[in-house]
């Protein structure tokens, strides 16, 4: 992950530092561990989606601190893809960050594909509506209220990976 923002790629300066991070921290990362355990294709795609929803929280986590980052990495010519959006959008792709985990875990137990005490994850839904909450008023990278974003993002990961992980247990 040091191609990051440094040697060889520096992805984060080009924007594609959460798309990267999305799909190493979820699907590559699993899909490769699954390869070593199931060779069957067909485990390796079911083990990827699996992965989804925390690529999702993983990504948010990401992103909440590129949204207060915005002034900085302008006068640093860094484009990551909420100083290329602006707060106001950063904003909705935060909120979508926020719910998206919820419905990918619900269509991933509603098709057969994560069991179906996975649904527990949907007990962390009160940290989601909580940090939904306290976006509302946050009204630039720069306002205080704009470092607890990264915090709650924390909170929601922590509370949904935990539950989802108990889902599997469960199984």
């Amino acid at each position: 992950m040091s191609s990051y923002s440094g040697w060889p790629f520096h992805y984060k300066y080009f924007g594609l530092g959460e798309p990267i991070v999305f799909l190493l921290a979820g699907p590559l990362v699993t899909a490769g561990a699954a390869a070593l355990y199931f060779p069957d294709s067909r485990e390796l795609l079911r083990f990827a989606a699996l992965s989804l929803p925390l690529s999702f929280l993983v990504t948010l986590r990401l992103h909440s601190g590129n949204m207060q980052r915005i002034p900085f990495d302008t006068t640093a010519h860094v484009l990551t893809i909420a100083r290329f959006q602006g707060f106001r959008w950063s904003k909705a792709a935060y909120a979508f960050l926020v719910v998206a985990p919820f419905l990918c875990v619900t269509a991933l137990a509603a098709t057969g594909v994560a069991p179906f005490f996975a649904i527990y994850s949907l007990l962390a839904v009160p940290f989601a509506v909580f940090a939904l909450f306290e976006l509302k008023p946050v009204s630039g990278p720069l306002d205080p209220l704009s470092y607890e974003l990264r915090r709650n993002a924390a909170r929601l990961h922590t509370a949904f990976g935990i539950l989802y992980c108990l889902g599997f247990l469960l199984f």
